[in-house]
């Protein structure tokens, strides 16, 4: 999981120029939950 965040996030990282702000932080925020979940999903 943690690689799959390093990875998102070096993409968004990457492509952070062309996208805005609100859509970064969305995708972050989604990316969170959707960890969360499945660390509960896990469990």
């Amino acid at each position: 999981l943690r690689r799959l965040t390093l990875r998102f996030s070096a993409f968004l990282f990457h492509r952070s120029p062309h996208l805005s702000p609100c859509t970064t932080a969305a995708a972050l925020l989604w990316m969170i939950v959707t960890a969360c979940r499945e660390l509960e999903f896990l469990d």
